[in-house]
């Protein structure tokens, strides 16, 4: 029953240190490069630019161009 518990929640952590890994790796990207944000998307593993920069936006607070402008809200 242990094991089953413990399969449950790394199933469910799996998609999120996912989604959390390819934000921090576009973090640095969008800051470090001038690479266009469907490059950065792509290279992070969203094919769809658009999907990436709402997934980007509900984790960070705003959009990537934003996010590179450096006018995000802290």
């Amino acid at each position: 029953a242990t094991t089953e518990i413990y399969t449950l929640s790394l199933h469910d952590a799996l998609p999120i240190l996912l989604r959390e890994t390819r934000l921090k790796t576009a973090r640095t990207l969008l800051r470090g490069t001038t690479m266009h944000i469907s490059e950065i998307a792509w290279s992070v593993g969203y094919p769809d630019a658009l999907y990436f920069s709402r997934v980007f936006a509900a984790s960070e607070g705003c959009s990537p161009s934003v996010y590179r402008a450096g006018q995000e809200h802290t």
